[in-house]
Order: C-alpha cells, then structure tokens, then sequence
C-alpha cells in the first residue's frame, strides 16, 4: 500500500524545517566541492613542520629514488667520486645521478674526463637541479651549493671510488643510511667529489646545528625519510652508516 506522502515530487518541502529540494541539491553540491578539494590538494605537513622541511623531505626523496633505480640499473649504487688514472677526484655521485632524475640533458653537457670544475663544465655547475637544493637555505648561499651529502667511509655504502651493490647491505636497506642533509656551513658545490665523513655528522648531531630545528634529515636505502634524534649515539649513528653493522656486533 502506498502511503500519502511517497512521492516526494508532490511535496517540495521535507517538512516545516525541513530543506527544500534546491536547498538539498546546494548542499550537495558544496559538499562535493569540499570533497573534490580534499582529493586534488596535496596533504600539508602537520602544524609543527615547516614548510621547507617538508620541501627538503620530498627533495631527499627523490635522492633516494635515483639511488635506488641507478643500482637497480646498474648492478651497484655509484660512488661517491670519479677519479682520473692518477686518483685524482674529478666528479661527485650527484653528477652522476642526473640522468635517474630525469635530467639527462644536464649529464651529456658534463665533460667526465676533465675536473668538475673545469671551466668547460661551468655552465653546468651553474645550473643546479632544484633537487639539491633545500628550501630552507638561507639566501646567503650560493645558488650552486648542497646541503644534501653522503657519509664517505670504507665500510659505509660509499667508500670513496667504488660502488656498493644493494646485496652487500647485510643490515637490510632499511638499516642502511644513504644521504643525509648537513648545516649550511657545510654545504658543497653540487658538482664538487666532496661530501662528510662520520666525524662531521656526528659533531653536527652533537652541536645541533641542523638546518631544520630539532631534526637532520636522512635518506635510507629502502627509500624511507626519516629524522634522526639529534640525541642518537655514536654506535647507534655508526650501525647506521655501516652496510653491516649489527651484523659485525653479534659476530
């Protein structure tokens, strides 16, 4: 049986207080437009991350990325610097990854067989990919410079002119550092086969002089970002740098 009221085309109003049905269709419609806005707009960083770490974590993520798609492409992350026949250093890691950031132009302009700072590869040195550079840098810094580096060690993923195969990470990738973000009193020529040792890093946690507050940022080798407490020790900061530490403590 149907009752009085069951179509609703008879009767516009839901009730006295009730919505009329343009009302209804208004309603869906902001509704959608709220939701819609939700789906398109990026999240934003909590209320207690600035903007530029949030900038400089994508940044290092993307580092890591091509790190992990240059070993997976060749058998072997890069090393840290190219050197001549005499071992004389003439390129960094980070020249050598333009092509897995979608910079390939930037790469074939480089001249590999002569010193980064030749000045046939100066135009080059002037033309930094965004990647490495951190929104947090003050403007004081030159445009060419990186706070974006890798700890250089001989049991470490990048021992200086060898690479490292992601087989030899017996911590496993996620216990593995690859890139760390340094102060900018450290920073570097992008171009330039100079990165930090484990010393420096160290004495950067144990000053606090970290370009976010409170945090230095890191890259490891399973692509996760992640903050390291700047009250981390000195073994723990080593298992981390080392492609077996953990592994070596328990032999």
């Amino acid at each position: 049986m149907t009752g009085r009221h069951a179509n609703p085309d008879e009767h516009p109003q839901a009730g006295r207080h009730g919505l009329s049905t343009p009302g209804v269709r208004v309603l869906l419609a902001v509704t959608a437009v709220i939701v819609l806005v939700f789906l398109l707009v990026p999240a934003a960083p909590g209320p207690r991350v600035h903007p530029e770490s949030w900038g400089c974590q994508n940044n290092l993520r993307q580092l890591a990325v091509a790190l992990i798609n240059y070993e997976s492409t060749r058998g072997e992350f890069p090393p840290a610097y190219t050197v001549d026949d005499a071992g004389n250093r003439l390129h960094s890691w980070r020249s050598l990854l333009l092509p897995y950031l979608d910079r390939p132009d930037l790469c074939e302009r480089i001249d590999f067989k002569k010193p980064w700072d030749d000045p046939v590869n100066a135009e080059v040195l002037a033309a930094m990919p965004e990647v490495y550079r951190c929104p947090g840098l003050p403007g004081s810094v030159d445009a060419s410079m990186t706070t974006y580096c890798v700890v250089v060690g001989p049991e470490f993923v990048f021992k200086g002119a060898d690479g490292t195969r992601v087989d030899d990470l017996l911590d496993g990738a996620n216990e593995t550092l690859l890139v760390v973000e340094v102060s900018s009193d450290h920073a570097v020529q992008w171009m330039s086969p100079e990165d930090i040792d484990e010393q420096t890093i160290l004495q950067l946690l144990q000053n606090k002089k970290v370009t976010h507050p409170g945090r230095l940022i890191a890259a490891y080798a399973d692509g996760r970002i992640e903050s390291l407490p700047l009250e981390l020790q000195a073994d723990e900061l080593h298992d981390l740098l080392t492609i077996a530490g953990e592994k070596q403590d328990t032999e």
